[in-house]
């Protein structure tokens, strides 16, 4: 993404475009691939990550990368 110093940011968008989780017990890593688009016009893609706990049967975001 472009530094936001001495531009406006006037639209921004995401969209995912897959996912993969993997589950270990109480435990899962959920990875997204993301398209984000800023001004209607400039497209960057990029991968998150999130770390999940399972407590009192509801799975929680521990971090997110």
């Amino acid at each position: 993404m472009k530094s936001l110093t001495g531009t406006k940011l006037r639209s921004f968008a995401e969209a995912v475009l897959g996912t993969e989780i993997h589950v270990f017990g109480n435990v899962a890593v959920a990875v997204a691939a993301c398209e984000m688009t800023e001004n209607g016009a400039d497209v960057q893609r990029g991968v998150e990550m999130l770390l999940l706990i399972k407590d009192a049967g509801a799975w929680q975001i521990v971090s997110q990368a």
